[in-house]
């Protein structure tokens, strides 16, 4: 019996380390089954003809990652009419020129961005735990050393010098071409905050109206929908944005929680709203206003936990639609 039981051990040891091998490598795997989630918004006015918006987040950019590369090159051929970057650009130094190439296709489409923590430094390995922490779930401000500040100047400069609207803690107009030559181009209201996360976030407000002087060639000056971005979406942020009118708010940070349970779904969202609202298109409700808002699940993953057990990368494709009446 004492050898039954030994052989026993000995095979149960061996398929646990060989069934974790396979969970590891189906993780790891995961983190570069890159999806498109598409979803529809009823935001703009009657008759209003649709708009194509991606929304991409969390690219967590290092250098060799031909894989992802190559499929944000692809993201251009879904035609989008707006491309909104909602911040973790990059995860190590000397990965700026990788991000800018493989956005370089997207950077041609009428585009606005907000920074995340990780546009500005470096990933840092953490005690698990600190994902539970006070300051973790509050947006505190967190000092980061010197030696972490990435080049984010320079990426921030190709975005805007692609036409890119900068909105973090500021405001503006993107104009988005219409598909039907014979009507004039439109404009979406945005405004948004850098990241709350780490303390940064200040709501301003929404742009000024254009004045039919001022707007584009047709004489049309109409709001085809205010828009609000955040990278990390903390109630704070969320609720302001939606008291102000906001129709849509973009998000990311979560990478959908990235860790996800059976049967439980996320464990965290490393913010504090709930691991349930960590990815997905949802409404958010604040005093007696309602605005859409999707929670990007993220293109990367973080550096020391280079796995997903939870929503998988990708991005968001949504058309926005009109209203009904």
């Amino acid at each position: 019996m004492p050898n039954q039981l030994k052989r026993l051990a000995a095979y149960s040891a061996g398929a646990a380390v060989a069934g974790g091998s396979v969970l590891a490598a189906r993780a790891a795997w995961n983190a570069l089954d890159f999806r498109i989630t598409e979803h529809t918004v009823p935001v703009l006015e009657p008759c209003a003809q649709p708009i194509r918006l991606l929304h991409i987040s969390d690219i967590h950019m290092a250098p060799r990652q031909r894989a992802k590369v190559t499929w944000l090159h692809s993201l251009a051929e879904l035609k989008p009419d707006v491309v909104i970057n909602t911040g973790d650009n990059l995860a190590r130094h000397n990965a700026e020129d990788a991000l800018i190439d493989a956005l370089e296709p997207l950077l041609e489409c009428p585009g606005a961005f907000v920074p995340g923590s990780h546009c500005y430094h470096t990933s840092r390995l953490k005690n698990p735990l600190s994902y539970l922490s006070k300051r973790r779930l509050t947006g505190e401000k967190i000092r980061y050393a010197e030696h972490d500040e990435l080049d984010w100047p320079r990426m921030h400069a190709a975005f805007e010098s692609a036409g890119w609207l900068n909105a973090a803690n500021a405001h503006g107009w993107v104009e988005v071409s219409s598909r039907d030559a014979s009507s004039s181009p439109r404009r979406i209201a945005v405004t948004g905050v850098d990241d709350p996360h780490i303390g940064l976030d200040r709501v301003t407000s929404w742009p000024d109206e254009p004045t039919q002087q001022a707007s584009m060639p047709g004489g049309d000056s109409s709001v085809a929908f205010r828009l609000g971005l955040t990278h990390a979406p903390y109630r704070r942020v969320l609720n302001q944005l939606t008291t102000m009118g906001a129709d849509l708010i973009l998000a990311g940070h979560t990478h959908g929680g990235q860790i996800a349970l059976p049967g439980y779904g996320a464990v965290i969202s490393n913010a504090d709203i709930p691991p349930g609202r960590a990815a997905g298109l949802g409404t958010w409700i604040a005093g007696r206003r309602r605005a859409y808002l999707n929670v990007s699940q993220g293109v990367g993953a973080s550096r020391f936990v280079p796995f997903r057990t939870g929503f998988k990368p990708g991005a968001s494709l949504i058309t926005l639609v009109a209203r009904e009446v």
